[in-house]
């Protein structure tokens, strides 16, 4: 998709997301301004699990639901979120913007 597509994509996902997470950043192929991106990537810490759960579940479909990585089918593309802490937050952000 292209890159205003996914980022337009990316600020819809975060505003449903953005209450149960304490801090949320867009990274990958959007974060670097790639012209073509295959999919969305966040960093978040959560701060609330259960609304977090349960607002992913209706926004599309769980494809992926661990505690370190989390994909959602959103919209016709694919969102993959990394859920850092606090300590792993800067490490994670920069692993996944690369």
């Amino acid at each position: 998709m292209k890159l205003e597509e996914a980022e337009r994509l990316a600020q819809s996902f975060i505003e449903e997301i953005r209450p149960f997470c304490e801090r949320i950043q867009v990274a990958g192929s959007v974060r670097r301004k790639k012209p073509e991106v295959k999919d969305v990537d966040l960093v978040m810490i959560v701060r609330d699990w259960f609304g977090l759960n349960a607002t992913l579940q209706k926004l599309g479909k769980l494809v992926l639901d661990g505690p370190k990585l989390k994909r959602v089918l959103y919209k016709g593309a694919q969102i993959d979120m990394y859920v850092a802490t606090p300590k792993t937050w800067a490490t994670l952000l920069l692993i996944r913007t690369r």
